[in-house]
């Protein structure tokens, strides 16, 4: 399969009103596609042996705040179930 062809695949209308257009594919059309696109890596960013540096990851002050409110909704939901029982 070529890059434009993939692209298309991407843009697909899947669903639309909450109705679905389209089927997802198949685990061995993903299987095809991930091998295909692995074989176009250079071998160093396919092994995960002898990885060196660190990756930190932080959370932006967005995603922090809307962690926090999410929290804070998880736990209103569950006090007020309890609250139910």
């Amino acid at each position: 399969m070529n890059r434009s062809a993939m692209f298309t695949d991407l843009c697909e209308l899947t669903m639309a009103a909450s109705c679905v257009h389209a089927a997802w594919p198949r685990l061995f059309k993903i299987q095809e596609r991930f091998l295909d696109e692995f074989s176009h890596l250079e071998e160093k960013y396919k092994s995960l042996q002898d990885v060196s540096g660190e990756h930190p990851v932080k959370l932006s002050p967005r995603l922090k705040n809307l962690q926090s409110r999410v929290v804070r909704q998880i736990k209103s939901q569950t006090n007020e179930e309890k609250g139910e029982l």
